[in-house]
């Protein structure tokens, strides 16, 4: 037989192929993913008749994708914004859809992919540590992917103070010199601290001042010349 065969999905002419020793191929990366009910046509010739084939179901799978997470700041202080990014690839260019970003399995947010790129800003994070997963919900031809899980560790804004403690310049409660750091009072709130040669002043994120250390000068600014050797608000 001579001739060529037309290749369809249902009604639909894919495209043609010439016969060559018998046979016609051809090969299309026209199919999307799912199943699709091909046929072969065979158009026959001035000694051949037509025929059709039985129907052939082609499984199309959706392209793997993978997803990997990172964190703008690693580790992270409590109340501060973190930027959290995914980046998603797949041997077929251009993934779209969404990534949901998870804290264990609370989710904290959703954002659109983007040349391959999804970015989340999140303040939700407690202090401690955090095992963060990014889930792509893959697209039309790419596959869903999650990423492997991130470990973020998030801090205290404290503030911690070593060396010399005369004048109860560390703010520990005491006057005994410190070879490791100690915490400057209990307060995890902390904003800006400047440190001076013998005395310390501080801001806290709600915007009060507090100073410890030597007073004989009044520096410390409470309307007195006494030491403190823990933080007092002004």
């Amino acid at each position: 037989p001579a001739g060529c065969v037309a290749f369809s999905e249902g009604a639909t002419v894919i495209a043609t192929g010439n016969i060559s020793n018998g046979t016609a191929q051809l090969a299309t990366g026209s199919l999307t993913p799912g199943d699709h009910d091909l046929t072969a046509t065979y158009l026959g010739d001035a000694a051949h008749r037509t025929s059709t084939s039985a129907v052939v179901t082609q499984t199309v799978e959706r392209a793997p994708s993978s997803v990997t997470l990172t964190s703008g700041t690693a580790p992270s202080i409590v109340d501060e914004p973190v930027t959290l990014s995914a980046t998603v690839t797949s041997p077929l260019a251009n993934p779209t859809g969404d990534v949901d970003f998870y804290d264990g399995t609370t989710l904290l947010g959703r954002a659109a992919v983007v040349d391959g790129e999804a970015a989340l800003s999140t303040d939700a994070l407690a202090v401690g540590g955090h095992d963060l997963m990014a889930v792509y919900s893959g697209d039309s031809a790419h596959a869903a992917a999650t990423s492997p899980v991130h470990r973020q560790r998030v801090g205290e804004h404290r503030a911690w103070a070593w060396g010399d403690n005369g004048n109860g310049r560390l703010g520990d409660g005491s006057r005994t010199g410190r070879s490791a750091p100690v915490p400057s009072g209990a307060a995890t709130d902390w904003s800006t601290v400047v440190a001076g040669g013998s005395h310390t002043a501080a801001t806290k994120t709600d915007r009060t001042l507090w100073t410890w250390g030597w007073g004989q000068y009044g520096q410390r600014g409470h309307a007195d010349f006494a030491d403190r050797i823990a933080p007092t608000r002004v």
